[in-house]
């Protein structure tokens, strides 16, 4: 997790300096309503399978995943803010985030732990041992985000003020739709596994009235805990780098 470190010190950094604007520089009160389409980036991580019933405590290092977010159903995201008339540079919003990942059961990886009360450790074809780990309906991710948006000043130029920066943190669970196949057998369910962290920057322009357009940039962490497969069950974190675009109307 050491990778979230100067990620996370780089998102309080630009918080403190938007924070730090000028009243003048602060855009009104609205609510927003967005969604989006992208790509997702979920980095390697460490597979975890317990199944007390069959003897089996193992972990896979350093799994890869594809994410095949242009497939059906495809990577998108929903979100619903509100920016607070008060403090009107900061805003409150709910996000839903539909990520994928999927494993490749021809990839060899390294294993150490216990497979059906044999120790077992070195280098295995991961479909020799699991041959489907996916999560394709969903590594959802329901967070709440706090929102900080700066503006240009309200005496800029018309083409200026259409344009606004904003940074995002959250924080939620995660609810992945988990497809596994050991020994044959097969398992798929939606489930609450877990918390989950967001961070995100992004610019938005507005092109028509209220409709704008944004370009996103996030960093998530799924913490995916003791999701069923068959006899037993998995365990993971996983971090994801994603690029969305899309659309959002202000009221």
């Amino acid at each position: 997790m050491k990778t979230r470190e100067p990620i996370a010190r780089l998102f309080f950094l630009l918080l403190a300096f938007l924070f730090s604007v000028s009243p003048q520089c602060r855009v009104y009160a609205q609510i927003e309503l967005g969604g989006y389409l992208g790509k997702g980036f979920t980095i390697s991580s460490d597979l975890h399978i317990v199944q007390p019933s069959r003897g089996t405590d193992v972990v896979f290092h350093d799994v890869h995943y594809e994410d095949r977010s242009f497939q059906f159903p495809l990577y998108y995201g929903l979100r619903l803010g509100y920016f607070l008339p008060a403090i009107n540079f900061i805003g409150i919003e709910t996000e839903f985030i539909h990520l994928k990942v999927y494993s490749n059961p021809n990839e060899f990886v390294s294993v150490s732990g216990r497979w059906q009360n044999a120790p077992v450790t070195g280098i295995v074809r991961l479909g020799d041992r699991l041959q489907e780990f996916s999560i394709s309906h969903g590594l959802n991710l329901l967070l709440l985000n706090v929102v900080m948006r700066y503006g240009f000043p309200r005496d800029s130029h018309p083409l200026q003020k259409r344009i606004h920066a904003l940074v995002r943190i959250g924080v939620g669970a995660v609810i992945p739709h988990t497809e596994s196949t050991i020994e044959q057998q097969h398992e798929e369910q939606y489930e609450l596994r877990g918390p989950a962290f967001q961070a995100s920057v992004a610019g938005d322009v507005k092109v028509v009235g209220e409709l704008a357009w944004f370009l996103e940039c996030k960093y998530t962490v799924a913490r995916v805990q003791n999701a069923s497969v068959p006899s037993g069950t998995l365990s993971t974190t996983l971090q994801s780098l994603h690029l969305v675009s899309g659309l959002t109307m202000q009221f």
